[in-house]
């Protein structure tokens, strides 16, 4: 029987080496998401874009954290799964954070479409254990949350403490209802960023545009979706302007005979 812990055989060290490459990557993009799409100076910042530079500033460690602190932040009542449990998942399994689940109140996290989660702090008890706040918040898709007066109050106050707040999807209107995006640049889900743009006309919501920042070379797949998002019926689908491929309704008509 081999006894030797999982870790070490090769095939789990090529996996974790794999996940920790990509979680330093997503952690990266992290110190890019906010600051990238929120800085006030549009002119200059895009000066600097064009030129192929960046002054988008590295994560230094503060407070005397060895590590940063990353809050994953859900609504009680409804939470993306995927939005939340993913980078919660990748970040905690990589050691390159410490990584804390927080929810809105006491209970479990009701994801949607399916499970429960239970956090390991409701917003108060974070508070109570890092006063000085978090390094980075994570923001999913919270539905309703996008409106309540906890979960906005708490990220006003992360805001204010220093820290990035990052929306994941549809978690971008908790930072725009939250006053963190007026004057600055965002983007948001291709189903909402018409809606927040007229809840919000001091944002500049950008559409149809991939940003690669950070010194973050695109691999394959990700030059496959810069192309992809280059095609005029991609561009015409995401303004709803559905253009079906020829014959797909004559296709469709046959089968519905």
């Amino acid at each position: 029987m081999n006894t030797a812990p999982f870790s070490s055989r090769p095939a789990a060290r090529a996996r974790r080496s794999s996940m920790l490459a990509f979680a330093g990557r997503v952690f990266a993009a992290m110190a890019v998401a906010f600051s990238s799409w929120g800085s006030p100076d549009l002119p200059e910042r895009d000066r600097a874009l064009a030129a192929g530079r960046s002054n988008i500033p590295s994560h230094a460690p503060r407070f005397g954290r060895e590590r940063a602190l990353v809050a994953v932040v859900g609504y009680n009542a409804a939470t993306e799964v995927t939005d939340y449990v993913v980078p919660y998942g990748i970040l905690a399994a990589s050691g390159v954070a410490d990584v804390v689940a927080v929810a809105t109140g006491e209970g479990p996290i009701r994801m949607s479409p399916a499970l429960r989660f239970q956090a390991q702090a409701t917003t108060s008890e974070f508070d109570e254990r890092f006063p000085r706040g978090a390094d980075y918040v994570i923001v999913p898709n919270v539905y309703a949350g996008a409106e309540d007066p906890v979960m906005l109050a708490w990220i006003r106050l992360q805001a204010a403490l220093g820290a990035t707040i990052v929306g994941i999807c549809d978690g971008v209107p908790v930072l725009a209802n939250a006053g963190l995006l007026e004057g600055r640049r965002a983007t948001a889900h291709w189903k909402t960023i018409d809606g927040l743009e007229r809840k919000h006309p001091e944002t500049r919501w950008l559409r149809n545009q991939v940003a690669w920042r950070g010194g973050l070379e695109p691999g394959p797949r990700q030059r496959a979706v810069q192309a992809r998002c280059r095609q005029p019926a991609y561009r015409a689908r995401q303004q709803g302007d559905v253009l079906a491929p020829r014959g797909a309704r004559a296709r469709g008509a046959a089968r519905r005979r």
